[in-house]
């Protein structure tokens, strides 16, 4: 692999390649698309961590605020390391949690995607709570409160009780999630349907088991009795 200056170096070294977080630091002023590919090709390749995240962290607060969740959307896209995203809102090599800071949009924005990663909803939606005024801010708390809601689901009747969420408007951030969200509203509209006839079933069958037992002729009483029991325990 060759270093910034043409400088030939191994491919995989643990000693910061000279110049490289200001050849970066250039890449991801002039194109940060371009440069993105470029970092994940140094984290992928090589062992240029420190470099790369310098570079990521010296860039990205200089863009206005208004671009901040964009630009750190598309480094969540599919980083080589998501540690970049954990300590571009924290102190390296700090314990989990502890130092992640939400002091600076770049920092709450690189947390808040970081967090949903960890699938840590609570946390990624305190941390786009930070952000929420600024452009994409209220659509990624939107999503963040969103799952966090859907995650505590874990039982039929807990999903039945689930309210279903509100979809983003376009032009959105993250399209693809939202068409996700809409299939588990219209789940849960379905299941709380299901719910309800259920809740009528079960009605039916108690009604035969505590009402209608009284009436029903000897011979086939305990016939009925017995299937509307194993019915309603399948329920």
């Amino acid at each position: 692999m060759a270093g910034p200056q043409g400088r030939l170096f191994p491919r995989i070294t643990l000693l910061p390649l000279p110049g490289l977080t200001s050849t970066l630091q250039q890449w991801l002023q002039q194109d940060w698309e371009t440069a993105i590919n470029n970092l994940n090709q140094y984290l992928r390749y090589s062992r240029q961590f420190i470099p790369v995240l310098a570079a990521v962290n010296r860039v990205l607060p200089q863009f206005p605020e208004a671009e901040i969740i964009y630009r750190v959307s598309r480094l969540a896209e599919n980083p080589s390391d998501w540690q970049l995203l954990k300590y571009a809102s924290a102190k390296p090599f700090s314990f989990p949690d502890s130092q992640i800071r939400l002091d600076t949009p770049a920092r709450a924005a690189a947390a808040g995607f970081w967090y949903l990663h960890q699938q840590d909803t609570e946390k990624a939606e305190k941390a786009f709570a930070v952000v929420r005024s600024l452009a994409y801010g209220e659509e990624m708390y939107s999503l963040a409160q969103t799952l966090h809601r859907f995650s505590q689901a874990a039982t039929f009747d807990s999903i039945a009780s689930l309210k279903v969420a509100p979809i983003a408007a376009e032009p959105s951030l993250r399209p693809q999630t939202w068409q996700a969200i809409s299939s588990l509203n219209r789940v849960i509209a379905e299941i709380a349907l299901v719910q309800r006839s259920r809740d009528r079933i079960i009605g039916e069958l108690s009604d035969i088991i505590d009402q209608q037992a009284a009436n029903l002729p000897l011979a086939e009483k305990e016939l009925i009795l017995s299937i509307a029991q194993k019915w309603k325990t399948c329920l």
